[in-house]
């Protein structure tokens, strides 16, 4: 039974980080994948190729983890913009059907998004997600109706279970969380009142886009995860106490892939690392590739600030552990290479799922 829902991108270093868990922790984690946008305005070829990609790497891994489940979503893209003459979803979940994939529905989208989501639970699964952002849990009375054609519509095709989500994307302060709190206790209280749901999430992040709003170059902190407050604070709730937690990981939800050549990459790029604590992630931002003397090498330096901390959990507790372990002054042999940026977010991105399951 999962108790872990990771929000992640359906990109290379984030679906092999799923399939890097440890097998104790597999069977708690459900993870939601969204197709990611890129910085410009994405084109057909554009998206067709992101899918081809995700979609490649599930073919390579998914012997690893054979019996998967997992939501896919297109929250991240413009969803008027058409696949092989297909509407954006309904393409999606056709690409996607060889796996176990849950469809999620939602009330910002086209009309044809929620149609397609009902029609391949007809087809396939009996299994629906229904995604609500913080406008939607505002006011359970204006979402009412809309829910309620949902899940009649659902149980028609012979959904059995629904998984509510409360999306909250980026928290940015304590204020922020009481008042998702509230609004979510208010809306869970009447929204159980009228229908049968079968499993809740609230998930969040704080982790912002730009992380310069977060932290400087050449820098270090500790940055509380106001998105496990948030959990924490629901579950206290009696009626809320089976709340399932979920998050972002260690990438932002609004995260969108550069749109830079790779030979300008390292000029404009920094490293950045979350190594998750309890309520806390460690936080260090390197200075530019280009720039700095060490280039990629300030990934050992990263590497040793983590493990000579006492929330450092050795090299055996995850793969992504055992990834930054390898690269600090503990281990007997170091690489040549200190890492990229998608090895990291790899890495820290296992290290952060295994932790939440087994710790949290």
């Amino acid at each position: 039974m999962y108790n872990y829902a990771p929000f992640l991108k359906f990109k290379q270093n984030e679906i092999q980080a799923v399939f890097s868990i440890y097998p104790d922790i597999q069977r708690f984690t459900l993870p939601l994948f969204d197709v990611p946008k890129e910085e410009r305005q994405d084109t057909e070829l554009d998206i067709l190729n992101r899918l081809c990609k995700g979609e490649k790497q599930l073919a390579a891994h998914s012997e690893k983890i054979p019996d998967l489940n997992f939501f896919i979503d297109n929250f991240d893209l413009d969803d008027s913009v058409l696949l092989n003459g297909v509407q954006q979803y309904r393409y999606v979940l056709g690409a996607l059907e060889a796996y176990n994939i849950i469809p999620i529905v939602a009330f910002d989208r086209v009309p044809d998004h929620n149609v397609a989501a009902i029609e391949f639970c007809k087809k396939k699964c009996d299994r629906l997600g229904i995604r609500l952002q913080a406008e939607d849990f505002q006011s359970f009375n204006l979402l009412k109706s809309k829910l309620a054609n949902v899940l009649s519509e659902a149980v028609k095709v012979g959904v059995t279970t629904t998984y509510l989500i409360f999306d909250c994307r980026i928290i940015e302060s304590a204020g922020d969380v009481n008042e998702l709190k509230d609004s979510i206790e208010k809306f869970h209280a009447q929204c159980a009142q009228q229908f049968s749901i079968s499993h809740y999430i609230v998930v969040g992040s704080v982790i912002p886009a730009n992380i310069t709003k977060l932290m400087k170059t050449k820098t270090t902190m500790m940055v509380e995860r106001l998105e496990d407050k948030l959990w924490r604070k629901l579950a206290a709730i009696p009626a809320l106490s089976a709340i399932n937690y979920g998050d972002y990981g260690v990438v932002s939800p609004e995260f969108s892939e550069a749109d830079l050549p790779v030979q300008l990459m390292p000029k404009y790029m920094a490293p950045k690392v979350f190594y998750t604590t309890k309520g806390e992630f460690y936080a260090e931002r390197g200075g530019q590739f280009q720039g700095h003397p060490k280039g990629y090498g300030q990934y050992f330096d990263i590497a040793d600030n983590i493990v000579k901390n006492t929330y450092f959990r050795g090299a055996k507790f995850s793969d992504g552990d055992k990834y930054i372990h390898a690269r600090s002054y503990q281990s007997a042999l170091r690489p040549k290479k200190g890492g990229s940026p998608g090895s990291w977010i790899k890495a820290t991105l296992t290290a952060h799922i295994t932790f939440v399951v087994r710790k949290r």
